[in-house]
């Protein structure tokens, strides 16, 4: 494969992976519009968001053993197709109810993406140099929703909240196009066959099962996802305090917010600069411990100042530069704790995080409303719980380490 054959591939992976991502980030500051054209719920409402979660979570059991059996590409054509048409669905939703159950549909199809993008990592780049381009691939997912709330705010302001999906299906439409015309398939037929024995359901069984002996991954996997959480709790409770209890219209939400997945990025890019000094297990210890940190000084500042969009966000940004040291490397680990179940592997981590992120994200989205100390405590709460995973890392084999190169090196 040419330089610039690897080059259009990655691209391909990358807006894969950011395509999900986007769009469950690109309709958040329009929650509280959605509510008020309704005349719903806050709680209803927020599960749109919640639900397609655990859409999410549901799917991704199934995406990486279908990819084992099928293929790569046929399963991601599958996925792209029901992201076009949840999107469609929602951009035509009569009511808040159908609303959701498109969202469920377009956050299943969209998954696809976000899960065997990470396998087709492992796949190309093999053991030693997929830790850096899963790093290189998350930063592309964190792009995305880096502009995701900007475009939605203005979207929304401009065109009412039913442009933010429109936007989603014409993406959902472009990822689809590249995937049929650019996207080779990744996993040998000889392995495909080795899968094809049984039904869907014991292959997939049979691959979970073998993921989830491995104490290893469940380390790497519990860690990244409760940190995964805290995000997810920042970002369903803050529109409804820069809404409510601020004042602050939708695009002035999406603005503050690309300080969030844009430190994120510089996070993940650090990570990647850091494995070869630190190694895998260090790396994560040090953005939860550190993270930890400058989650107590936030409250700290929360409890001796006004809330302010700054005091907000601010905080949070310091605190997404450590998630971006632990998450990537935490599903890099988990994934290459499982060999031969790689597909396997990255479905059932995308499950527990999404399960997990999903739960915080509902109960902060619902309890957040006219104070910041809800959503304070639920961050706590996980912050508390990522410390406390730690020694699941410690005196045990170490994950093989990159060797010095760049995603485009492989294949």
């Amino acid at each position: 494969m040419t330089v610039r054959a690897k080059a259009a591939f990655f691209l391909v992976l990358m807006l894969m992976a950011a395509a999900g991502s986007f769009s469950m980030q690109v309709f958040l500051p329009a929650l509280p519009e959605i509510q008020r054209y309704f005349g719903s719920s806050q709680s209803f409402v927020q599960l749109t968001l919640s639900l397609s979660m655990v859409a999410i979570a549901v799917s991704t059991l199934f995406y990486g053993p279908l990819s084992d059996r099928f293929g790569r590409k046929p399963v991601l054509i599958c996925g792209m197709s029901l992201f076009l048409a949840g999107s469609l669905l929602c951009t035509f939703a009569p009511s808040v109810t159908l609303l959701i159950v498109g969202r469920v549909a377009q956050a299943a199809g969209g998954a696809a993406g976000m899960v065997l993008s990470r396998a087709i990592v492992r796949d190309v780049y093999g053991a030693a140099d997929a830790p850096k381009a899963i790093n290189y691939l998350t930063m592309s997912m964190v792009i995305a929703p880096m502009i995701a709330p900007v475009v939605g705010g203005f979207l929304t302001e401009g065109f009412g909240w039913r442009a933010n999906f429109a936007a989603t299906a014409l993406l959902a439409l472009l990822v689809g196009a590249l995937v049929v015309g650019l996207l080779h398939e990744t996993f040998p037929a000889a392995a495909r066959a080795r899968s094809r024995d049984g039904s869907i359901a014991r292959s997939a069984l049979g691959g979970l099962r073998q993921v989830a002996r491995s104490r290893r991954f469940w380390g790497y996997t519990l860690i990244s996802t409760f940190s995964m959480a805290i995000f997810f709790a920042f970002v369903a409770g803050a529109p409804y305090l820069m809404n409510g209890l601020l004042k602050r219209p939708p695009s002035e939400y999406g603005l503050w917010f690309i300080g969030i997945p844009g430190m994120f990025a510089v996070g993940s890019f650090t990570a990647t600069r850091l494995l070869n000094t630190l190694g895998l297990d260090r790396s994560v210890m040090l953005g939860a411990m550190l993270g930890a940190f400058v989650m107590a000084v936030a409250a700290l500042l929360y409890g001796l100042f006004a809330l302010t969009p700054a005091l907000l966000f601010v905080p949070a940004y310091a605190i997404s530069f450590f998630q971006g040291l632990i998450i990537p490397n935490g599903v890099a680990g988990a994934i290459n704790s499982s060999p031969g179940a790689f597909g396997a592997a990255s479905g059932l981590v995308a499950f527990v995080q999404m399960t997990v992120s999903a739960t915080a994200a509902q109960i902060s989205g619902t309890v957040t409303g006219d104070s910041v100390w809800p959503l304070v405590a639920i961050m706590a709460a996980c912050a508390c719980l990522v410390l406390l995973l730690l020694p699941l890392l410690r005196n045990r084999p170490a994950v093989a380490e990159p060797a010095t190169a760049s995603p485009a090196d492989g294949g």
